[in-house]
């Protein structure tokens, strides 16, 4: 998985119902290096805006 441009490894145990290939280029929630559900284009983009004003918030305080 890439977020942000850094690249970590992510256990699919939990979403992967067949053939793990079928998740490639599918948008996922990450926890604590767990995928945890599929989500659509549109979440995934809003929730990556939301992390990157967070760490814009962080880094011009």
């Amino acid at each position: 998985v890439e977020v942000c441009g850094i690249k970590r490894d992510v256990n699919i145990a939990l979403i992967c119902e067949g053939n793990p290939a079928d998740l490639l280029g599918q948008w996922v929630l990450v926890h604590v290096g767990f995928a945890m559900s599929i989500i659509d284009e549109v979440e995934a983009k809003a929730t990556l805006d939301a992390l990157r004003q967070m760490d814009y918030d962080n880094t011009s305080a």
